[in-house]
């Protein structure tokens, strides 16, 4: 059976959801970070203490944002029939990208020091979601094993220092989880470089 206009219209839907909600989070980040004003001269316009978390941030949702895109389009449209049972995997995915979606929003008001603990249980909870539904689509087919082990990864380090580390204000954690974010995402990347960026002709 060919792909219609509803089937496309439907994936793309869910696919618009999580970009808003995402693309939310990401200027909430911003804001967080740098001044929306600073009129007098001695306003900082950018919070330095922030860019450690920031930096983390945006190295996770980056991939994240990436990867959900690239899974709708291997999974739903870049096929040749329309899947059997597709409404409700595509459903679940929706749904599952949207809830990662607004634990970002959730992170992206935790940037500051002394919210660096809330900030974590943030990526724990991301973390956990993420390896349940790639556990999931797994079984469909999709190549996300390394994801799995990056997710189980990244949840060991900041759980160690959430329960190792006592200071409440500190910018060390930050550092931590943006250094650890970085290897994951790098990693990631070189693992799974075809399926961000298909096959080369």
């Amino acid at each position: 059976m060919p792909l219609g206009a509803d089937y496309q219209d439907a994936v793309s839907f869910f696919q618009r959801a999580f970009t808003v909600v995402l693309a939310l989070a990401l200027s909430e980040a911003f804001k967080q970070a740098i001044a929306d004003k600073a009129d007098k001269p001695e306003d900082r316009i950018v919070q330095w203490e922030r860019l450690p978390t920031l930096l983390g941030f945006l190295l996770l949702i980056f991939p994240f944002f990436h990867g959900m895109n690239r899974h709708i389009f291997r999974a739903y449209l870049d096929v040749k029939a329309i899947p059997d049972f597709y409404s409700g995997f595509l459903m679940m995915d929706g749904i599952v990208f949207m809830l990662e979606a607004a634990i970002f929003f959730v992170m992206s008001r935790a940037l500051s020091p002394g919210q660096w603990r809330n900030f974590y249980w943030c990526i724990l909870a991301l973390m956990a979601i993420d390896t349940i539904w790639a556990a999931l689509a797994y079984l469909r087919g999709a190549p996300v094993i390394p994801w799995i082990e990056l997710n189980i990864a990244l949840a060991t380090v900041c759980a160690a220092v959430l329960f190792l580390y006592n200071e409440t204000k500190s910018i060390v954690p930050p550092i931590i989880s943006a250094v650890t974010i970085l290897v994951t995402t790098t990693l990631s990347y070189i693992w799974m470089w075809e399926f961000y960026f298909g096959r080369q002709p």
